[in-house]
């Protein structure tokens, strides 16, 4: 049976039909993505893989001056993305990722673009929200509001480098809290009355102060796939961030400083709970009804960062902000830490230090915390957290390949 690949301009009824409906899968979500503003700004093209006619894999691959002008600055050579990456077998992976590295390396003649000297193909992403979604290779952990990377897929991209590692942290509520409460209290007699709860629904108000927060943390060298969002891209994300409401996303932490936004802490229902419960079927009636059947074990840390405002005043507010979800939300939640680049040990050791806390394993965690402070390669750091952390932590990489 043969393999074709398809190339269009923009996504259609194949594109979407392509991805193979796992529990994960959600079509709103799906053509939500595709409607993001970074369409408007980068260059993509959308490959479909078929066999004897019928869709059976998609990727897209896509060029974006915006990101590749930020990271000249930093050193960083020019490159294309790809993301959206799903295949019935390895056959089509393979045929399918072939046909991408070809489609990168044609993107660098396109008349549009400014930066055509493109060095690498790397991926999974997602459009720019200052993060990728990196290939599943170690647990079970699914990220947030994201189709699976099953770790099968891994053997298509045997022969590809390792760009960055990311990990996600799940912290498990229970136990004795009093130590989390103590240091709760500590941080909340530090700040005062500097941290905030903003409702969702009046989160327009606080739009460019968050914005200002999110730009900083996340669009630095620590944050290394990220890039500023334009304003059109971070309106656009918050304002699909409001379709979770009716399911239990209620709050945002603000943590201020002299009256200015200083941090920011968003954490809301593991969306992926409830596309395992609509079998991929969501709309907004199934979604407030989804919502009041089942309250969701998780609740994902979906934004969170500081500002440097040059002393250890952050580094509170941003602890107070992490327990404050933990104990403050409904009932007993699990935490997932999602997203969290090795690379960024800003944000990687306070939520180790939390795990630590919860799990009574503060020694362990404090030598843990030492050792990826260190000089070590990422691998090593994210070995020794896999083997720490166990079945509470999922690894995955950001793939690059020479084009």
């Amino acid at each position: 049976m043969s393999i074709d690949i398809k190339i269009y301009d923009k996504p259609n009824g194949d594109f979407y039909r392509a991805h193979p409906k796992t529990k994960y899968y959600s079509t709103l979500l799906d053509k939500s993505d595709m409607s993001n503003p970074y369409f408007k700004i980068a260059k993509a093209k959308f490959l479909v893989a078929y066999r004897d006619g019928h869709p059976v894999g998609r990727v897209v691959v896509s060029a974006d001056d915006l990101y590749n002008e930020e990271h000249e600055k930093r050193g960083e050579d020019p490159v294309a993305w790809f993301g959206w990456v799903s295949f019935e077998d390895t056959d089509v992976g393979e045929k399918l990722m072939e046909a991408a590295l070809e489609t990168a390396k044609n993107l660098g003649n396109d008349d549009t673009l400014r930066y055509k000297d493109l060095k690498y193909l790397i991926g999974p992403g997602r459009p720019n929200e200052n993060g990728v979604v990196g290939l599943r290779t170690r647990g079970s952990f699914v990220y947030f509001m994201e189709p699976d990377h099953p770790i099968e897929y891994k053997e298509v991209f045997n022969d590809w480098d390792v760009e960055n590692y990311w990990v996600e942290i799940r912290i498990k509520h229970g136990g004795d809290l009093s130590r989390v409460k103590d240091k709760i209290k500590t941080a909340r007699d530090k700040t005062k009355n500097y941290i905030e709860r903003v409702s969702v629904h009046d989160i327009g108000k606080y739009l460019s102060g968050v914005k200002k927060v999110y730009d900083e943390a996340w669009s630095t060298e620590e944050h290394p796939d990220g890039r500023k969002m334009t304003d059109e891209e971070f309106y656009s994300m918050v304002s699909g961030l409001k379709l979770l409401a009716p399911i239990g996303w209620k709050e945002v932490y603000l943590a201020r400083y002299n009256d200015d936004i200083v941090g920011v802490n968003v954490a809301i229902p593991d969306f992926n709970e409830y596309l395992t419960n609509s079998h991929g079927m969501l709309d907004e009636l199934n979604r407030v009804l989804v919502g009041k059947i089942r309250r969701p074990r998780h609740i994902r840390i979906l934004i969170s960062g500081v500002m440097n405002i040059g002393n250890n005043f952050a580094k509170s507010l941003y602890e107070a902000g992490l327990m404050a979800h933990f104990l403050y939300g409904k009932d007993a939640y699990d935490i997932d830490a999602s997203q969290l680049a090795i690379k960024n040990t800003n944000v990687i050791v306070p939520i180790l230090g939390l795990w630590g806390n919860i799990n009574g394993k503060e020694e362990e965690v404090s030598e843990l915390r030492k050792y990826i402070l260190s000089n070590v390669s990422q691998k090593e750091k994210v070995d020794k957290i896999v083997e720490a952390l166990d079945d509470d932590v999922s690894v995955a990489e950001v793939l690059r390949h020479d084009l």
